[in-house]
């Protein structure tokens, strides 16, 4: 179709993008004075009753969750040739998508994009929803007074849990879907983990973490390589979250996206470790070795009595922290997290891989401190011995050469 010149009450100003089922344009609402993104339904589809229940079903879909971080529909019409058409909030700031062609995003930047999108999901699982098709295309971002949000869209796809919990038709895009909804069974809110354990991968490498054609393919995959196999310097504990999260055997996957996106962001506290002003001194450390032990957070002045871990604050006000450090890097203020957190249970293939990659480490770093105490002594002996040798105050026989 053409650029048309209104749709409904909205004057159209631009296209946003298209695909198979529909097109989304920039408008403006004359009455509230503001921006928004009309999705109408592709020509092609117009009289296809089964396309037109599931385009309206994501309208009603999204006015029945209320979250910062799900697209808001804001009104619902229909055009002179009968197609429907959804008012979206427009988000200004492109996709995930787009950034990462880009670049892959840093750990603090990834995390923080994730918890918002996990905590977009949390809200649609809370109203009995599933998305079953998260992808880096589906996270949007739009400007806020300070900075920017992300925000979960497109729940064409999106099903009731009451339907999903029988045997359901397969769908999703193949590079990050869950493999039983792939393979078409029954689902629950663990299949929407996968796929933000997908975009998680894909947020810090720049590319999904199976590179698979269809769906056949996605329903027989294994669990990939930790992120940092290819190269990224991520945390381990960040590693081995996002592996957990994309196990294809949903029984040994997080128990849920709040327990997920908490692990995640207790990784980040291990390795930044930002002071925070009458907080924690310190995120907490690892008992030992045994990932299954937190030591007690250290209180700033050194006490760790039960009553000022009482008054810590809820693990959700840590990842507003990360949150905010995607607009405000320098303000990252992670350490209220060690105060509270609850580390779940690990699986022991997790446990063992840890293990293997410190042990592997520190032999490593033994090496390298043997060689440069080898080094260091063989440079000492050799300027020893040649300040005790007698000097030849003779010139060099390449300078008898040329008399």
């Amino acid at each position: 179709m053409g650029v048309p010149i209104r749709l409904g009450r909205y004057a159209v100003r631009r296209r946003l993008g298209s695909g198979g089922f529909a097109t989304v344009w920039l408008a403006y609402d004359e009455q509230l004075d503001a921006e928004v993104a009309v999705k109408v339904l592709a020509d092609n589809w117009a009289h296809d009753e089964t396309v037109r229940r599931r385009f309206l079903e994501e309208g009603r879909f999204l006015r029945r969750v209320e979250s910062e971080h799900v697209m808001q529909v804001h009104d619902v019409g229909e055009l002179e040739d009968g197609r429907p058409f959804l008012v979206l909030t427009y988000a200004d700031r492109g996709t995930l998508a787009e950034r990462l062609k880009q670049a892959p995003l840093g750990p603090e930047a990834a995390v923080g994009v994730i918890v918002q999108v996990g905590r977009g999901l949390q809200a649609l699982h809370r109203r009995g929803l599933l998305h079953r098709d998260v992808k880096p295309a589906n996270v949007l971002f739009r400007s806020t007074d300070d900075g920017e949000r992300a925000v979960l869209s497109d729940l064409g796809l999106g099903k009731a849990l009451d339907e999903v919990s029988r045997i359901t038709m397969p769908g999703g895009t193949p590079s990050y879907v869950a493999p039983e909804q792939a393979m078409g069974e029954r689902l629950d809110e663990r299949a929407d983990q996968y796929s933000l354990g997908a975009v998680a991968y894909a947020a810090l490498t720049g590319r999904s973490p199976h590179q698979v054609d269809g769906l056949g393919a996605a329903g027989r995959v294994d669990a990939p390589e930790p992120p940092s196999s290819l190269g990224i310097a991520v945390p381990d504990r960040i590693d081995d979250a996002i592996v957990r999260a994309l196990d294809p055997n949903r029984e040994k996957r997080w128990p849920d996206i709040e327990t997920f996106t908490r692990e995640l962001v207790g990784g980040l506290n291990e390795t930044t470790r930002h002071f925070v002003p009458g907080a924690v001194a310190a995120a907490p450390t690892i008992g030992g070795d045994d990932p299954h032990t937190l030591a007690s957070p250290t209180v700033a002045g050194g006490s760790t009595s039960a009553k000022k871990a009482a008054e810590a604050p809820p693990v959700e006000t840590a990842e507003a922290e990360v949150v905010e450090a995607v607009d405000k890097p320098a303000a990252l203020v992670d350490a209220k997290a060690g105060e509270v957190e609850k580390k779940a249970s690990w699986p022991d293939e997790l446990v063992e891989r840890r293990d293997r990659r410190r042990r592997r480490r520190r032999w490593i770093i033994a090496a390298l401190l043997l060689w440069l105490v080898s080094a260091a002594a063989g440079f000492t002996a050799q300027r020893l011995s040649s300040a005790d040798a007698p000097h030849d105050v003779r010139q060099p026989s390449s300078i008898a050469l040329h008399a």
